[in-house]
């Protein structure tokens, strides 16, 4: 199998990257899909809504689950990504004037 596909069908992978700068660890997609799904699943329990728990759903639902997951640890890695660059900017910016003030 090549390594843009997964096991649920197919479905292309989001680019899984590196560990982003400032976290040791990120959960792997089919556990953080499972504890997402099930927190949803609370949620939408409490407002009324009743939707199929996580060890009943179709193979082809977890695979959407799944992807949703793989969506969300790219977003993670992407944010960390940016705010890693803009700390290092704002590290080696210079410090800018203030109009009116009067430099020591």
């Amino acid at each position: 199998m090549s390594p843009d596909h997964n096991d649920w069908g197919g479905c292309h992978k989001v680019g899984r990257g590196d560990v982003p700068p400032g976290m040791t660890t990120m959960p792997s997609p089919l556990p953080l899909a499972r504890h997402y799904y099930e927190i949803r699943r609370e949620v939408l329990a409490a407002c009324g809504t009743q939707i199929t728990p996580w060890y009943r759903l179709t193979a082809d639902e977890r695979a959407v689950a799944v992807t949703e997951a793989e969506i969300v640890l790219e977003a993670v890695r992407r944010a960390n990504e940016e705010h890693a660059a803009l700390l290092d900017v704002a590290a080696h910016k210079p410090a800018v004037d203030t109009p009116g003030m009067v430099q020591a």
